[in-house]
């Protein structure tokens, strides 16, 4: 097999999305499969109910980033994921101010108020289905959510309360490196203390200004299970031991 390629459907809050890379080559039945199946389970839109906005969407990422730059957040943007209900109070607090915006910043402002309205709605949002194939996966992995190994189908669900928050997510890879088929990447329950989100799961994380890789944390590995507390908004401590 000469050349590469690679594929990927998801189903999102607006679209199914089909990203081909050129390649004189041709995919194995069994992923080509995988694709077709996933095709048509993902008709139906979907949308995210997580608390956090997780590493992996280049666009969003661009868009977060120009809104910091603009001054409209004020949340620190270098340690993914980040708090959605921190990036929503910032946006909506700026919704009236979009005559001073250039016209760029004004439609990243109207495409992050969308995403954080549509994360943060309550419930139990369903199934959330995606398939990839790679001929040749890269193994040093940039901040885009790229498939590790040569085919990938998961299925995930959400459920967001204001106290609770929960994601189930099943992978199963095909010629996995580490041996392991099944994977519960992605998944994780929390529960909302006060300002603080505690959660235990295996969530992919992205520390640093970098968008091609990162020397504190990045997702070239898999995310390990791990127990978290962070903040929903980072306001400054009140305390004058602490609130510098």
């Amino acid at each position: 097999m000469s050349g590469s390629l690679s594929a990927g459907i998801a189903a999102g809050p607006y679209h199914v999305l089909i990203l081909p890379v050129a390649g004189p080559t041709r995919l194995p039945r069994a992923l080509r499969t995988i694709l077709a199946a996933a095709l048509v389970a993902t008709a139906a839109p979907h949308a995210h109910a997580d608390p956090w906005l997780a590493p992996g969407d280049m666009a969003l990422r661009h868009d977060i980033q120009l809104l910091a730059d603009a001054g409209i957040l004020h949340t620190p943007v270098m340690t993914w994921p980040l708090s959605w209900p921190d990036i929503s109070r910032d946006v909506l607090n700026a919704a009236g101010e979009t005559q001073s915006y250039t016209d760029d910043v004004n439609a990243a402002l109207a495409r992050v108020r969308r995403a954080a309205n549509a994360a943060q709605i309550p419930g139990f949002k369903g199934m959330q289905l995606r398939a990839v194939a790679s001929s040749d996966p890269t193994f040093l992995r940039t901040f885009a959510d790229t498939p590790r190994e040569q085919g990938e189908a998961s299925a995930g669900a959400y459920w967001l309360t204001d106290h609770f928050a929960a994601h189930v997510q099943a992978t199963v890879v095909t010629s996995p490196e580490d041996k392991q088929s099944l994977r519960l990447d992605g998944s994780y329950l929390g529960v909302n203390v006060g300002n603080f989100m505690i959660s235990a799961g295996a969530m992919e994380r992205w520390w640093g200004p970098g968008w091609d890789g990162s020397l504190i944390l990045s997702n070239n590995a898999r995310p390990i299970p791990s127990l978290t507390i962070e903040r929903n908004y980072t306001d400054p401590f009140k305390t004058r031991w602490l609130r510098w």
